[in-house]
């Protein structure tokens, strides 16, 4: 297969749903699930973060002004 024929990336996942029974669409899920939850695990790990870095941000901005 030339990679340089992939004109419409909807044909192309068509193409091999019907070559592979099925067993792209099964690569796929997996790849799938495999991108949300490693971008879920990111995200929590560095929106925590970051809600620390705000939160000592905004309590050193905001001191008390006599």
């Amino acid at each position: 297969m030339k990679f340089g024929s992939i004109k419409k990336p909807p044909a192309f996942v068509l193409k091999l749903l019907r070559q592979n029974s099925g067993q792209a669409m099964t690569e796929y899920a997996i790849l799938s699930a495999m991108v949300v939850a490693v971008s879920l695990y990111f995200n929590k790990e560095i929106i925590s973060k970051l809600n620390d870095y705000y939160s000592l941000i905004a309590n050193m901005v905001s001191l008390p002004i006599p």
